[in-house]
């Protein structure tokens, strides 16, 4: 006979509970019961043809009996004893007077979920589904079947929190109406990073402003003054009120503010965790933040490499703002008769500035400017050598197909120009200063005008789009329905053409301004011009920076083309 355990005095015994393929067996603390135990399992083994596995099985028994009586138990049921730390369905078997450490494996479970390297590679909205789906369920069971600590509880919440905040590191929310954008909670300051916008913001917080979303402390899609210094002060209030606000009738944006285009990758989000950031240090010199035109053109390294060798070179004085355009000013300045080899020997420098710079950056091998010299020199001589064994003409003609696809590029002039009213449009930016023109040319009687108009900017592609969106408000002023506006900058131009924003978010709002203008015309193209063909609207772009002068309407009678 086995005798069961009450949990009071009127309750039925129970002498064992069973969950699928775990069971549990009560009985007294005796050799008897023991043997009945063991009688029962054997007859259930014969009848069924299933056996119990002993190693997985333990027995607890009360603290309360002596040692050489638990010792005759145990081997009577050949079975160990528990260890305190079996688990059933994820619950301790066994709990602590500190139950607090009864919890401890839940909380680590928790952590591995959110602070796992596929946790860092996911996007916004897979890690609010892991949060909520994943994590906020794992201590369901374990809450509906124990009383949890109020500390435990603390620690799971805050656990939680803190993976949402990982959440927000690299996100920024971009106000239009500002109705959707959470005053306290949702990072909305561009310089701010997470954690400083939550200092700021739980300092607001014990000022007990009523705010509860952007929208409050705005008019429409612009901020309001008589809002925002009371709330944050002159100084801060007034570089909040620079903050630019997307044009209605666009709605609020989530963007990830490490990229450019403010669009979340795993890429992206690769080198930033592997601290692969857009602004660092040049390995090469250490003087000023790496970018694609510092490495291969402004850094002193690139500068002493290029000026040695047998094509010297000032690289400096080659113009360009971006490498497009500095290699095909570089190209077009390579007399005809020796541009073949001078390509070649640009390409082994190219080549030979970016393998220095990978060993400074991942092999910690400091730049050799003989060493880099030495291989440039070796590697056009090899090039040269393949190359006239081969003959001059196949020389020539190789090079024409390499270099075809930058050069013809920048030297494709206008091909058609549809529209009656073309706007020639050009920026001229140095250190935040900007300066913008545009001429606009009644291609039926040959008349031409020009504005231009100098401003602060903080960028240079932010001066380019304010360029194009003063051709378009001067187009809607006079009444122009059908308009061509070009601009020497391609990667603009190829946006606008496809209705999108130019891959810049800080100038989403520029952008957008330009987009919803557009289509208030009967007809609005952009197109792409050559530098040389826009020199006119730079030459007048560069003199209102220059002389910090606007010169609206000025009328002319011949084309300047």
């Amino acid at each position: 006979m086995i005798h069961g355990i009450k949990i009071s005095r009127n309750a039925p015994p129970i002498s064992h509970l069973m969950f699928a393929d775990d069971t549990i067996l009560f009985a007294r603390a005796n050799t008897r019961e023991a043997e009945n135990l063991l009688l029962c399992l054997n007859t259930y083994e014969a009848w069924s043809g299933q056996q119990c596995s002993k190693p997985k099985s333990s027995v607890l028994i009360s603290n309360n009996i002596p040692a050489d009586k638990k010792k005759e138990i145990l081997q009577a049921l050949s079975i160990d004893e528990v260890n305190g730390e079996e688990k059933h369905l994820g619950n301790p078997f066994i709990f602590k007077r500190r139950k607090r450490e009864n919890y401890v494996k839940l909380k680590e479970s928790m952590l591995q979920k959110l602070e796992g390297w596929k946790m860092k590679l996911l996007s916004y909205a897979g890690r609010l589904t892991l949060i909520k789906s994943v994590a906020a369920a794992m201590p369901i069971y374990m809450m509906s079947t124990n009383k949890v600590p109020i500390s435990t509880c603390r620690g799971l919440d805050a656990i939680l929190r803190k993976g949402e905040k990982q959440n927000l590191k690299g996100v920024h929310h971009v106000g239009a109406d500002g109705s959707s954008i959470d005053f306290w909670n949702q990072p909305w300051i561009p310089w701010l990073d997470h954690n400083e916008f939550k200092e700021l913001m739980d300092r607001l917080k014990l000022k007990r402003f009523t705010v509860k979303t952007i929208a409050d402390i705005s008019i429409g899609n612009e901020w309001n003054k008589e809002m925002v210094i009371p709330i944050f002060g002159e100084e801060l209030g007034n570089k909040i009120m620079d903050i630019p606000r997307l044009p209605f009738p666009y709605r609020d944006r989530i963007i990830w503010k490490e990229s450019q285009d403010g669009v979340f990758s795993v890429k992206r989000a690769y080198g930033v965790d592997q601290r692969f950031v857009t602004e660092k240090e040049c390995p090469l010199c250490y003087g000023d933040i790496e970018t694609s035109l510092h490495l291969f053109k402004e850094c002193s390294f690139a500068k002493a490499l290029w000026f040695s060798g047998p094509f010297p070179m000032r690289i400096e004085e080659y113009p360009g703002e971006s490498m497009i355009d500095f290699l095909c000013h570089l190209i077009k300045s390579f007399p005809n008769c020796k541009r073949s080899e001078m390509i070649t020997y640009s390409g082994c420098i190219l080549d030979q500035i970016w393998r220095q710079r990978n060993n400074c950056l991942l092999s910690t091998v400091n730049a050799n400017i003989d060493q880099a010299r030495y291989k440039v020199l070796k590697a056009f001589s090899e090039m040269t050598d393949a190359c006239l064994k081969e003959g001059i003409n196949e020389w020539d003609r190789r090079t024409l197909l390499c270099t075809e696809g930058i050069t013809t590029q920048m030297e494709t002039p206008v091909q058609e120009l549809k529209a009656n009213h073309v706007i020639f449009t050009d920026a001229s930016w140095k250190q935040g200063k900007a300066g913008l023109a545009a001429i606009m040319v009644n291609r039926s009687d040959g008349k031409w005008f020009f504005r231009t108009q100098s401003i602060v900017a903080s960028t240079a592609m932010e001066a380019e789009l304010r360029a194009i969106l003063m051709a378009l408000e001067w187009a809607i002023e006079n009444n122009w329905k059908e308009i061509q506006i070009l601009s020497d900058s391609q990667s603009i131009t190829q946006a606008l053409s496809k209705g999108v924003c130019p891959p810049d978010w800080k100038n989403f709002n520029v952008s957008l301004k330009i987009i919803s203008l557009s289509k208030l015309l009967i007809s609005c193209s952009f197109t792409y011009i050559n530098r040389s063909g826009n020199s006119y609207a730079d030459d007048l772009a560069k003199n209102a920076r220059i002389s910090s002068n606007s010169v609206d309407f000025v009328k002319g009678r011949v084309i300047p083309l």
